[in-house]
């Protein structure tokens, strides 16, 4: 697979803003931390790889990376192999804020845009929820969330990634062909070539158990009138395919005081991240899945996608980056 990347600094009249919070920051009053950043460098990627089709509009499908390092080489990423046409890919960055933010366009019209989010604290839940307060107004159809290490880590899977976000998508571009199931996919797994059942693992089993809510966190939730939905799947880690329409379902003011919570450098983030994030992300909203039989066929329908050769070829770059 060749790649290569061209990088051209944009003119001052050029410069547009890099990540459109929909004009809900002037209305919520964001402060300087949260504000839009403008994207000063662009870089086109140019790499082989064969698109999936049929393809849906741009802006239709996004998936959301919630990491914090500056990843100097996003142009030779694993991600622009999912070939997925006109997906969108927001990166946030939390550290080396001196430097100017950039926006890739790559294969199939897939494009890329990075956002610095400071301070650096507060994990993935404050990424998530710093997006849902940029997207409230204007959500995508979809998104799907992974931590800044994407596919390397032990609680998920190239071939979960790969394969549970394409056979969503191909669900949104042929439904009657490829129906998606109700309720929110979880992109957590074990390691590749292990045990991949989403039923059968999810890594937080036991910590999800523990009552670990202090004196603060019962007084955020009951403000927040936010109560434990039984959708009838949890996981674990807080990666996950998610409707967009779900994020209107709470006030914005939640998702605002929520990303509060888990920044707040006065609290530890290891905590914060699993109480204000992790153990109630899948219990938000009122989005009930189907039943055991209907969700299991659908994650063997997408485990079933690696069963070309095509489709293997895709996953090289994410399994060798593994090694």
């Amino acid at each position: 697979m060749s790649l290569n990347a061209e990088v051209f600094t944009l003119k001052p009249s050029e410069q547009r803003i890099g990540i459109r919070d929909n004009g809900t920051d002037g209305l919520l009053g964001l402060d300087d931390r949260h504000n839009v950043s403008i994207a000063y460098s662009h870089i086109h990627v140019q790499r082989r790889v064969t698109c999936v089709q049929p393809s849906l509009p741009f802006g239709v499908f996004h998936v959301v990376v919630g990491g914090f390092e500056y990843v100097s080489d996003f142009h030779k990423h694993y991600l622009w192999d999912l070939g997925l046409p006109n997906l969108y890919i927001l990166i946030y960055r939390r550290t080396e804020i001196g430097k100017p933010l950039r926006s890739w366009t790559g294969p199939c019209g897939m494009m890329a845009e990075e956002k610095l989010l400071t301070p650096n604290h507060g994990r993935d839940g404050a990424a998530w929820y710093d997006y849902i307060v940029g997207h409230y107004n204007n959500p995508p159809i979809v998104a799907a969330f992974l931590h800044g290490h994407v596919a390397q880590a032990w609680h998920t899977s190239c071939h979960a990634i790969f394969t549970r976000i394409t056979r969503y998508y191909l669900g949104l571009a042929q439904p009657t062909v490829y129906p998606n199931i109700d309720g929110m996919i979880t992109l957590t797994s074990k390691p590749d070539g292990e045990d991949r059942d989403p039923f059968d693992w999810y890594g937080g089993k036991r910590r999800l158990l523990e009552d670990i809510w202090g004196e603060q966190e019962r007084a955020l939730f009951k403000d927040l009138n936010i109560t434990e939905l039984d959708n009838g799947f949890n996981s674990c880690c807080g990666s996950f395919i998610t409707r967009g329409n779900n994020f209107r379902q709470l006030d914005i003011n939640v998702y605002l005081k929520l990303r509060e919570y888990v920044s707040d450098e006065n609290l530890s983030d290891q905590v914060t991240g699993r109480i204000g994030y992790e153990f109630v992300i899948y219990r938000l909203w009122n989005d009930p899945s189907r039943t055991r039989e209907h969700m299991s066929a659908w994650y063997r329908e997408a485990d079933a996608l690696v069963n070309t050769d095509e489709f293997s070829l895709r996953m090289e770059a994410c399994i060798r980056s593994k090694i």
